[in-house]
């Protein structure tokens, strides 16, 4: 986070085939996806790092991420 500007954290809930997560994404679209207990140890997480906290379900994944995916497979 300290290398990154504009990190936000996104909570991912747990589905049959994948743990619940916290997808951290920097400004750029860069991302890494980090597995947590659940949504209240997320939400505690951001808090403490001070970004700003979503839920996928809710506010779904920001377009920055689909970008920054293309610019590294073109790469």
């Amino acid at each position: 986070m300290a290398s990154r500007q504009g990190v936000e954290a996104y909570y991912e809930r747990e589905t049959p085939r994948e743990p619940s997560a916290l997808m951290l994404v920097a400004r750029d679209g860069e991302w890494t996806r980090r597995k947590v207990p659940g949504v209240a140890e997320a939400a505690r997480l951001a808090q403490q790092l001070g970004i700003p906290f979503y839920e996928v379900v809710k506010t779904g994944y920001p377009d920055s991420i689909r970008q920054w995916n293309e610019r590294q497979r073109r790469q």
